[in-house]
């Protein structure tokens, strides 16, 4: 695995929190860029580094442009690390994005960068996200004004960092898919 370390990043550049996850906290991040904040690193540490990086290897080798630039940074003193990808403004993918033959297209596309992950082995990329749980969205998935598509939030759903309350995870995971699958079967329909 490669890593997708850089150096530190300057606390006076984080600005305005834009949106609260869960797991993490988004605030611009100078003019063109927003960092995320994890919440969990003091539960995951140190698995957590590990993790950022395979689930961003993961997700720029099997799904290539629609990846969303990331990469880790950790503040100067206290070594906590973040992420740092441009900034973006769209919308979440819904079922309308691919009703078109153009986002249709693009959906297979798309989809079978999905299967391929699969395919080698790799638990799949969360693409329904927070917003995806009330809406038939994939909240994580972000369209664009120029109609491209952008995956901004690398989560495999896995228990990988997360043995100890696996319990839980579990669960969640096992919930996340199962609106994930039905989201994805509502776009196909």
């Amino acid at each position: 695995m490669h890593t997708i370390w850089v150096d530190s990043y300057d606390p006076t550049l984080i600005g305005q929190r834009l949106a609260w996850g869960r797991s993490h906290s988004v605030y611009r991040y100078g003019e063109h860029e927003v960092i995320k904040i994890p919440f969990l690193e003091y539960v995951m540490w140190p698995k957590l580094q590990e993790r950022l990086e395979r689930d961003i290897s993961a997700s720029q080798k099997y799904f290539g442009e629609f990846f969303l630039s990331t990469r880790i940074v950790e503040h100067p003193k206290t070594r906590a690390i973040a992420t740092i990808q441009p900034f973006i403004v769209g919308h979440y993918l819904s079922k309308e994005d691919v009703r078109h033959p153009a986002g249709k297209q693009t959906f297979e596309k798309f989809m079978a960068c999905y299967d391929a992950m699969y395919a080698d082995g790799v638990a799949p990329l969360d693409l329904v996200g927070q917003g995806g749980v009330l809406e038939r969205k994939l909240s994580n998935v972000m369209v664009l004004s120029d109609g491209s598509w952008k995956i901004y939030d690398a989560a495999i759903l896995d228990l990988f960092g997360f043995e100890w309350w696996n319990w839980l995870a579990r669960g969640v995971i096992w919930a996340v898919l199962r609106r994930q699958e039905g989201t994805i079967q509502y776009f196909r329909s």
